[in-house]
């Protein structure tokens, strides 16, 4: 098992060493020991098998960070976007239980993991912007003929033969958002679109799992956040 930990309070070093508000601290070094915490020192701790991290970084064409099985002393994750998104999903899987329900949440929180470790590297940082380009089409004719499915951004990777970090880039760049954001946002939108054009009677919960969604405790939180009201208000508004 790999263990990575996510200060929360009550500690500023890690072996001696400041460090930066936000960061991942990796706790797999040789000497056995990691380290002492301080009076009131909370924090997230994630333990992950290593094969199954690995399985996530062939399939999802990362390379694997050294960094992050056999650190050195005093080695940390710098806070980045992929680092709040860690930090973020320990605390819905904390606060949230049924969110361990999603089908992809441990693949998703294990490429945050490795994203996040490959920071400060060039790994895969500048492809050519018709590479980008390309990856984008081919994704978006993947979406669109897997529309209905709760499609990971694995599968995409391998159906367009990029990694996560470029897809995540071409995608931030053409849309403003990664992959999963926008394959989210477009199912959703699906759902909209069903309930505004079919009768009231149809049950919200089938038009759901229609496009995928099956945890419909945070199916309901996501589209009232993405358009500000619940699926019912929309279904009210019907014209049948």
């Amino acid at each position: 098992m790999l263990t990575v930990g996510l200060p929360m309070i009550g500690m500023n070093d890690w072996f001696g060493r400041p460090y930066q508000s936000g960061s991942i601290l990796p706790f797999n070094h040789a000497s056995g020991v990691d380290g002492v915490s301080h009076p009131g020192f909370e924090a997230f701790t994630i333990s992950i098998a290593e094969d199954f991290l690995r399985d996530c970084s062939a399939a999802h064409r990362l390379p694997w960070p050294d960094h992050l099985s056999a650190p050195k002393s005093g080695t940390w994750i710098p806070n980045s976007r992929f680092a709040r998104m860690v930090r973020r999903a320990m605390w819905m899987l904390t606060n949230d239980a049924p969110a361990r329900m999603e089908a992809d949440w441990e693949s998703e929180l294990a490429v945050n993991v490795l994203m996040a470790a490959h920071v400060d590297s060039r790994v895969d940082e500048s492809p050519a912007p018709a590479v980008r380009a390309r990856a984008v089409s081919a994704a978006l004719e993947f979406i669109a003929a897997n529309q209905h499915q709760a499609t990971t951004v694995g599968e995409i990777c391998s159906q367009t033969g990029v990694s996560w970090r470029t897809l995540d880039r071409a995608f931030v760049e053409r849309f403003g958002i990664g992959p999963k954001a926008y394959l989210q946002r477009l199912r959703l939108a699906g759902v909209r679109k069903d309930l505004l054009t079919s009768s009231r009677r149809m049950v919200i919960a089938d038009v759901a799992n229609h496009w995928g969604f099956w945890h419909l405790g945070q199916f309901a939180r996501d589209y009232r956040g993405l358009f500000d009201e619940l699926p019912s208000a929309t279904q009210s508004r019907s014209g049948s």
